[in-house]
């Protein structure tokens, strides 16, 4: 499986003023043997994120969010149309199923009254890309529905954890001791997996991707040990 990060406004949506700002990364998961890939919270520039997979010989066959907020889904937010999902329908004549967890999901639907039929709730299997397994972990907290995916050595953690910090808590459905539960189980998570999140907050050795498809070199037990919002837990 192939992992690549595209991070708003340097990979993709490089001319949108706000992208820069809000520093969202979107992931793609690619199986060019299959000809499938899935996309990871892809907002900011579909058309830039779909040539991605076009790039590669693949078709989109799923989107998975970690959450339901309008920088990762698409939707209005801080006083901007961020594009999203639907944009992703729109381009490929709603034909590809978005993953998202239950709890998280109605939300999501009241932003995109014409897409509840392609929102499926993540079911309590892991999912399987090409035959290779994509597991999901629950992480409530920042939101009520919030999850982390582990795939191809790499945990994908949304807005649980970045390289400094967690994820707000103070906005509607935040909550704090969820979030404190989410990241003691991160915290006994395979300290080798890559971390990748979803904002480039505190990212170190910011470059063209390597090998591994990210842009840096950082995995969640090197993040654990720097991050201070681990420091009692």
């Amino acid at each position: 499986m192939i992992v690549k990060a595209s991070r708003a406004g340097i990979e993709h949506a490089r001319d949108d003023d706000q992208a820069p700002a809000m520093g969202n990364v979107s992931y793609l998961l690619a199986a060019p043997e299959a000809r499938e890939a899935w996309l990871v919270d892809p907002a900011w520039d579909v058309p830039g994120l779909l040539r991605q997979v076009e790039a590669l010989g693949c078709e989109l066959k799923r989107v998975l969010l970690t959450h339901n907020h309008a920088d990762h889904a698409g939707g209005f937010i801080f006083g901007i149309q961020i594009p999203g999902i639907d944009d992703v329908e729109a381009a490929l004549g709603n034909s590809v199923p978005v993953s998202v967890h239950a709890a998280d999901l109605p939300q999501l639907a009241r932003a995109f009254p014409g897409l509840e039929p392609l929102l499926e709730p993540l079911p309590d299997s892991p999912l399987e890309l090409a035959g290779e397994e994509v597991r999901v972990l629950r992480t409530p907290g920042h939101t009520p529905g919030s999850v982390c995916y582990v795939a191809s050595g790499t945990i994908f953690t949304g807005d649980t954890l970045f390289a400094q910090g967690c994820g707000r808590v103070d906005l509607p459905g935040g909550n704090a001791e969820r979030m404190l539960e989410s990241l003691r189980a991160l915290k006994n998570a395979d300290p080798e997996l890559l971390l990748a999140p979803g904002h480039v907050y505190g990212l170190p050795r910011l470059s063209p991707a390597g090998d591994s498809g990210l842009p840096w070199s950082l995995t969640l037990g090197e993040t654990i040990a720097r991050n201070g919002d681990f420091a009692d837990l």
